[in-house]
């Protein structure tokens, strides 16, 4: 009985010693170990075909697999530059790493491990190109919000162009019905008027530079329409800020001389608390009740607030339009309207 118990304990270990030699060989990764002279102790099959891969001989000492990590050949590809990562001839991705490890005996190892990173190298280029294609449209959005006041003006000129084409068509149809007429003296003075706005109107368009300046152009059809600018105070130095104030002032221009028939036009300007506040008058014949926003007060109110101001209309005893936007780093500059 004795003996039986005695070849049991025997037999027991040695099956261990197998299975654990038997799945260390067959680990999906790759496994090495060298002694402390530099000689292979123990390499599993993995490891053992991408070392051939490399060198075309099967692996015997630690220098062997530093050598082909350092240079490999042709056909794998180096990924990271430190020679960790490999992609070899069959497309699969390989990361090296090398550590020391001790035994119960105190004798030191050189332990290699190789670990198949395909899939995390696919996904890792997949993130590349996905964070490339990011940073265009990031780069497009900032080039758009860099030309907003540009792409905003070109807008405004071609509705002014379009409202210009509206005041010809105008004024043909009245021209037209005032010779169906006989030409009828008592009408002749009214359709002048309407002929002398359209045409300086038209006049302020032709032969302009696209990059006047906003407030630049706005002084120069009041001018033409027979309307005086003044201000006090200064523009923000914001281009975006600014050219909503010229905006409103632009559209209070357009009242003035429809509505109120006036020939000044003032905007006094404010800074205070990170914001700018404009109040714009004009001279002329007041209001004769409350006013009721048309689409170009409508329009400029959505701009405002879209822009995170406040607009506010005094309709009497005068007209007066306050508009207050907040200013990009709370500064203010020195260029007059």
């Amino acid at each position: 009985m004795k003996g039986w118990f005695d070849r049991i304990s025997f037999r027991k270990p040695r099956s261990i010693r197998s299975a654990v030699k038997e799945a260390f060989d067959h680990l999906p990764s790759g496994v090495c170990f060298f002694a402390p002279n530099g000689m292979l102790t123990l390499c599993n099959y993995t490891m053992h075909r991408l070392v051939y891969t490399m060198t075309g001989r099967d692996l015997q000492a630690m220098e062997d697999l530093r050598g082909a990590l350092r240079r490999p050949p042709a056909d794998t590809v180096t990924l990271t530059g430190d020679g960790h990562s490999l992609r070899f001839p069959d497309g699969r991705v390989w990361s090296f790493s090398e550590t020391s490890v001790t035994d119960q005996n105190g004798v030191t190892y050189t332990q290699f491990l190789a670990q198949d990173v395909t899939e995390l190298d696919h996904l890792s280029t997949e993130l590349e190109q996905r964070n490339r294609e990011v940073q265009g449209m990031l780069d497009q959005y900032q080039r758009i919000a860099k030309n907003m006041v540009d792409i905003t003006r070109q807008q405004e000129i071609l509705t002014a162009k379009m409202r210009i084409h509206s005041k010809m068509g105008n004024c043909v149809i009245n021209t037209q019905r005032y010779c169906a007429q006989d030409c009828p003296p008592e009408r002749k003075a009214a359709l002048m008027e309407i002929w002398e706005e359209t045409l300086a109107a038209l006049r302020d368009e032709i032969g302009q530079e696209d990059d006047e300046a906003p407030a630049d152009e706005l002084i120069r059809v009041a001018k033409n329409c027979g309307v005086e600018i003044t201000v006090t105070g200064d523009m923000p130095e914001d281009p975006e800020t600014a050219y909503l104030l010229v905006v409103a002032a632009r559209e209070c221009l357009t009242n003035t001389i429809t509505h109120a028939r006036g020939d000044r036009l003032h905007m006094d300007i404010r800074h205070e608390d990170g914001r700018v506040t404009a109040v714009i008058t004009n001279s002329g014949t007041p209001p004769a009740g409350e006013i009721k926003e048309g689409g170009g007060l409508s329009s400029l109110r959505r701009r405002i607030r879209s822009a995170g101001g406040t607009m506010a209309i005094q309709s009497l005893p005068t007209f007066a339009l306050t508009v207050t936007l907040p200013e990009p780093g709370g500064g203010k500059g020195d260029h007059p309207l």
